[in-house]
């Protein structure tokens, strides 16, 4: 008797936002509407509405590393989605499961705060996190404040210069990264995606307004078109157009982006 193959599925490790406005329920939306099989890992449990995030709660990493040993009894963990991992021991469990699931592709969403309010790291020292997240040869998705955050970091992995950008994480170990331009004040939005010795910049007029949950929803949709075969440019424009679509039917009164199919 031959062991059933496991269903290729879609990992997400991130935090749960009961509003749905961002992290687990967002990234679920999301991976289901493109086709992917999501199977999913709350890091952190928050008191949130859909206009403040008023506390964050770590799981603890025994519990984690519990659930990822049950996961890996049942799928095939080709891709992997990282968002909030709120302290050293969750981050271990993390990083080190990865390592033995040996994705296709980890992508991360290097959110460190609640679009409005608390923040979702907290016993977790900002170097420690960068240097275990580039042992994952990552696709990074920052937004060009978090960019800047991650090449201040004081690590000898990372070169320094006036003019350092994605580039340098390149040379870290990232596989890529896309520069988002979402949280800029022009007229149109740039994104960069930088590849090693390449720099691909995607534009698109910028949508007014305040809203939430889009750093989630690009990097779900990203890891899930990868997933699904895509090359990486490809799934990059195709998910950027998808969290466009999303934030364009976005509910006035909510700012949550419409990750859902209505027809």
């Amino acid at each position: 008797m031959t062991d059933k193959p496991k269903p290729p599925a879609l990992l997400i490790v991130a935090g749960l936002d009961p509003s749905g406005g961002a992290g687990l329920i967002a990234d679920s939306q999301t991976a289901s509407t493109l086709g992917a099989h999501a199977v999913v890992i709350a890091t952190t449990l928050t008191v949130q509405s859909l206009q403040r995030c008023h506390a964050s709660h770590a799981v603890s990493a025994d519990v984690i590393h519990a659930q990822l040993n049950a996961i890996a009894d049942d799928v095939d963990v080709r891709a992997v989605k990282i968002g909030a991992v709120p302290t050293r021991d969750s981050l271990d469990v993390i990083v080190s499961a990865i390592h033995r699931f040996e994705p296709e592709y980890v992508v991360v969403d290097p959110v460190r705060n609640a679009t409005r309010g608390a923040a979702l790291h907290t016993g977790l020292p900002f170097i420690d996190y960068v240097r275990r997240i580039l042992t994952l040869n990552p696709i990074l998705t920052p937004n060009r404040d978090e960019l800047r955050h991650w090449l201040s970091a004081d690590t000898d992995h990372i070169a320094k210069s006036t003019d350092a950008t994605g580039q340098a994480l390149i040379d870290a170990g990232c596989r890529a990264v896309l520069e988002t331009d979402g949280d800029g004040t022009d007229q149109r939005c740039v994104h960069r995606l930088h590849t090693a010795g390449h720099i691909r910049c995607i534009e698109h007029d910028r949508v007014s307004g305040d809203f939430r949950g889009t750093g989630c929803t690009l990097s779900t949709a990203l890891a899930a078109l990868l997933l699904n075969g895509q090359s990486l440019d490809n799934a990059v424009d195709n998910a950027l157009d998808f969290t466009l679509d999303a934030i364009r039917r976005a509910p006035a009164d909510t700012g949550i982006p419409m990750r859902w199919r209505t027809s």
